[in-house]
């Protein structure tokens, strides 16, 4: 349905561009960026690097009309800097924006935790991810049944039974605000980079 490697390049000053890969917002310009110093292949990677409590994200609606069978999404996430409260890395949504049926957030010890629409948490992985890696991380989002996430290919999340509907959009970055289970709009801060991102 999707793919990206964050290959288009940005502004001269190395932020991204609205709409030329992807919608992006952030508390200032600089909030998401393109970096060809940390990737995990190709010559960039796209940047969430808030140094001031405040967000950054990447939207992309990748169907117009919402898919509620089996959604597979993978990217690569590298933690530069972490977050010094929990907060959503990934938001999987109603198309065109409209309601958000899961999130995924990153908390100050590095474990994940996955929230369902109604901002109830239906998983916590126990390992807990580092600074300084790169990691594949893989949900697979069934409207009708379950969510499960992976890290490297270990299962860390299962969420047996949920409560979301179908999809057609992603947010990936740092406190993503559309319905976002627990962010506001100044709370998080931290520096996140993701590549190879793809929506199957």
């Amino acid at each position: 349905l999707f793919s990206s490697g964050c290959e288009i390049q940005g502004d001269t000053g190395g932020n991204m561009t609205d709409q030329l890969e992807w919608n992006v917002e952030g508390t200032t310009a600089a909030s998401t960026q393109i970096s060809t110093s940390i990737k995990r292949s190709g010559n960039s990677s796209c940047g969430a690097v808030v140094t001031s409590d405040g967000y950054a994200q990447m939207r992309q609606q990748f169907a117009s009309v919402d898919i509620a069978t089996d959604l597979y999404v993978r990217y690569y996430l590298y933690i530069s800097v972490m977050p010094d409260g929990e907060a959503d890395i990934f938001n999987i949504e109603e198309a065109g924006n409209n309601d958000t049926e899961g999130a995924l957030s990153l908390r100050t010890d590095g474990t994940l935790r996955w929230f369902d629409d109604e901002q109830s948490v239906d998983g916590t992985s126990v390992v807990a991810l580092s600074t300084g890696t790169w990691y594949r991380i893989e949900i697979n989002y069934d409207a009708a049944d379950e969510v499960i996430v992976r890290v490297d290919g270990t299962e860390v999340i299962n969420a047996g039974t949920h409560t979301g509907d179908a999809a057609g959009d992603i947010d990936i970055g740092l406190c993503p605000l559309q319905g976002s289970p627990i962010c506001s709009a100044a709370d998080a801060v931290a520096t996140l980079y993701f590549d190879d991102i793809a929506i199957n």
